[in-house]
């Protein structure tokens, strides 16, 4: 019998609008007493096996598609896989087996204790693969993991390559692949599946055709590239060069990620006191106001570390923040939430620098603050996001896209500043099975690898809520910065450092 063809999935618009990264994160997991690493790791393997079965193109590579092909643009890429993957087939080589504790001297207990930081290991020694970029050219794995094990735990990392798949996809098939780990655990053979057109990767050009109004990009207001990371009239100009060598003019900076925690008290009583501040404005979430407190208070740090070494008045310019919006709510009526390809956006607010990072209320608070962010939130509705598809479909060059797009991106000199919410995303609800897990299966702590992200831009990450209702969130900055932040009142009344 013939082995089936490979097939070739070109990948939308929206997918050549992301980073061409892995964005890799680590789950901790207890493993239950006298389970030992060897057992863990056959039942997530298996688990993934059948993932994979549910989901073949997972399994498979994300490549430059061949200039011959039918609509090929530069930098157009694609997923290619084999359709049938047997339930008999090997364990699928894309999650590798490590042990730990020959370089390393922690335990579960320890790390536990200790908020579970993120420079606990080196990237390097949690994955397999690039820890940041993955470009089509170098033909990536679509999806990657390792299960780390150190005593009493076991840390699985993962990711999707960012040209596939967005975070809300990436919690998708994470919890695919607990549930099936599960069931191994509960000795069911039943392969669990996902709708079939949460994989159809035409199904937004479809969606576009029926539902949008505006087909022409002539006819689209310029401003909508601000929704995409670019400013209008970018894609005119060749963008400059950001090459190591034309970056490293200034002195490097280092930059450091921390952990930080709101407890579900802290959380109420920001929300409802911002709310209270923000009067005139309806529908401010608590993701609205931690959004605003982050931004207020770490610009304001950044800008007295900057202060302490210059003479410059920085106080005169306009900050700009960035915050990623899932657009499967939004973007058209029948595009099932479980979609599993890249479908976001930014929402874009400005405000001057001394206003953001003023200490009088009367001129700025953290109400006022998060209305702008709310109102700029609400102005990317459904015809927005089919207009955004309406330039990015027109555009003739991926590849001068993506130079432009990292040309925009927040640097580490800048004072700008990019935040990506999960605080919606369900990770309390996933379990991979109490029988070998602890914890009832659940993750015990989530956190982003970071090493590759501290080399160029500032970032900040709301990690999915705790059980407990508390919220944590990640964000890289300098020594000097931390030192400043953690001095600042306003922040230190709703939240403290993990480590």
């Amino acid at each position: 019998m013939n082995a089936p063809e490979e097939i070739h999935i070109p990948l939308t618009p929206f997918d050549h609008i992301v980073p061409r990264a892995y964005f890799n994160a680590a789950f901790y997991f207890p493993l239950k007493s006298g389970v030992t690493p060897t057992e863990a790791f056959k039942y997530l393997h298996e688990a993934l096996h059948r993932t994979f079965i549910c989901l073949p193109w997972l399994s498979g590579t994300v490549c430059a598609q061949s200039p011959d092909t039918r609509g090929w643009r530069p930098g157009q890429a694609e997923i290619r896989y084999n359709p049938v993957i047997p339930i008999d087939d090997p364990w699928p080589h894309q999650l590798k087996f490590q042990e730990l504790s020959d370089d390393y001297d922690i335990s579960y207990d320890d790390l536990k204790d200790s908020g579970f930081p993120v420079d606990a290991f080196r990237d390097q020694d949690l994955v397999w693969c690039p820890s940041f970029f993955a470009d089509a050219d170098q033909n990536p794995d679509v999806f990657v993991a390792q299960a780390n094990f150190i005593p009493g735990c076991c840390i699985v990392t993962a990711a999707v390559c960012h040209l596939a798949s967005d975070q809300t996809a990436f919690t998708q098939i994470f919890k695919l692949w607990a549930d099936n780990c599960s069931a191994l655990q509960r000795q069911s053979n039943q392969i669990l599946d996902l709708p079939a057109e949460s994989s159809d990767r035409g199904l937004i050009e479809r969606l576009w055709n029926k539902e949008c109004k505006v087909k022409d990009a002539a006819d689209v207001d310029p401003m909508t590239w601000m929704s995409v990371g670019l400013i209008p009239g970018d894609m005119e100009y060749d963008p400059p060069d950001m090459s190591p060598s034309v970056q490293q003019e200034k002195a490097p900076k280092i930059l450091k990620a921390s952990v930080f925690y709101v407890s579900r008290a802290k959380f109420t009583e920001l929300r409802k006191e911002t709310a209270k501040e923000a009067s005139t404005v309806s529908g401010i979430s608590g993701n609205d106001a931690l959004c605003a407190l982050i931004w207020r208070c770490l610009l304001r740090a950044r800008l007295a570390a900057r202060k302490a070494t210059s003479e410059e008045d920085e106080e005169v310019g306009v900050a700009n923040l960035a915050m990623v919006g899932d657009a499967r709510l939004n973007f058209a009526s029948g595009l099932p939430p479980t979609f599993l390809g890249n479908i976001t956006y930014l929402a874009r607010s400005s405000l001057p620098v001394s206003k953001l990072t003023s200490r009088n209320n009367d001129n700025s608070s953290i109400g006022s603050v998060a209305a702008t962010i709310r109102s700029n939130v609400e102005n990317i509705d459904s015809t927005k996001l089919l207009d955004i598809y309406t330039l990015l479909r027109s555009m003739p060059d991926f590849d001068r896209f993506g130079k432009w797009k990292r040309a925009r991106a927040p640097s580490i000199y800048s004072l700008d500043m990019e935040i990506t919410s999960m605080i919606p995303f369900p990770l309390a609800d996933i379990s991979f099975g109490d029988v070998i897990f602890g914890n009832k299966g659940m993750v015990e702590a989530m956190r982003p690898l970071m090493d590759g992200i501290n080399q160029f831009t500032y970032l900040c990450l709301v990690l999915p809520r705790n059980r407990n209702g508390g919220v944590e969130f990640v964000a890289n900055m300098s020594d000097q910065e931390k030192g400043f932040l953690e001095e600042d009142e306003e922040f230190g009344r709703y939240v403290m450092a993990l480590n």
